[in-house]
């Protein structure tokens, strides 16, 4: 069986429910660089397709060249939901509720737990996507205003050339932070 999840936003907070196997680090890169790349393309950049290498030199999920020579290198982060989908293991199906604090605290987290892992001159290069694309209420906008509201300092703090939030839809890609403030990347 495939996977399926849904999130909707209640006063309460965000109930997100999942249905399927839990997934494994590796299975969105490739839709978390189509919805990436779109989204570059969107606001203008010219490039070409990502390429998943699959010996990951560096740690590099993927790479794609822009028109103007530049390498854009791309890792892949799942915000944290361990709880969730050790449940989804055991039972095929699992919900979590939380608020929107809760989940831009996790993407956060996911963010930090790859900053302590790569040098200074190695995130600078880096552009680091959190993958929401099996948990949509990480890219809802309850939780992408809070973090450009609360966390923007911070995630620049982290060093990445950028942060960007991907969730399962065009509509739910976000730039959380970029270190040339004027450009996307």
């Amino acid at each position: 069986m495939g996977w399926r999840s849904t999130a909707n936003s209640a006063e309460s907070g965000e109930r997100q429910t999942f249905a399927g196997r839990p997934p494994r680090h590796e299975d969105d890169v490739l839709e978390v660089c189509a919805l990436l790349r779109a989204a570059l393309v969107g606001l203008g950049l010219s490039l070409g397709p990502f390429v998943v290498d699959g010996g990951r030199v560096d740690d590099v999920d993927a790479t794609a060249d822009t028109a103007d020579g530049d390498t854009i290198q791309l890792q892949v982060v799942r915000a944290a939901q361990e709880q969730v989908w050790r449940q989804l293991g055991r039972e095929g199906q699992a919900s979590s509720m939380t608020t929107d604090a809760e989940l831009a605290l996790a993407v956060v987290d996911a963010v930090k737990h790859k900053h302590g892992k790569y040098p200074m001159e190695q995130r600078a290069r880096l552009v680091l996507a959190v993958d929401a694309i099996r948990a949509p209420g990480f890219a809802l906008d309850g939780v992408v205003q809070r973090l450009r509201a609360d966390y923007r300092v911070e995630l620049a703090e982290a060093g990445f050339r950028a942060v960007w939030l991907i969730g399962p839809s065009h509509q739910q890609v976000h730039l959380l932070v970029s270190a040339d403030h004027d450009r996307p990347l």
